[in-house]
């Protein structure tokens, strides 16, 4: 939801607050990392599924291996398979 914060584990154990900056119920949210936009999330219905999408900052293509694995996992739970 935005404005909501709480804490996230990002690379080497570090801590870092984050912040909800939009949401759309059932749609998509997004957030930021100690006060820099971070990832994009959208969940889009399509046929007898859905989209998923990551967006992420110019600055941070360091992230997307992880969006890759984090979007592999989503489709396994899902019992579909990229």
């Amino acid at each position: 939801m935005a404005g909501s914060t709480g804490r996230v584990r990002a690379v080497l154990g570090i801590s870092l607050t984050f912040r909800g900056t939009d949401f759309q119920e059932g749609r998509s949210w997004s957030w930021s990392v100690a006060g820099l936009r971070a990832t994009g999330h959208s969940v889009v219905p399509e046929g007898d599924g859905c989209r998923v999408t990551f967006t992420v900052p110019w600055w941070a293509p360091a992230y997307l291996p992880v969006c890759a694995v984090a979007l592999r996992r989503i489709a396994r739970m899902a019992g579909r398979q990229p």
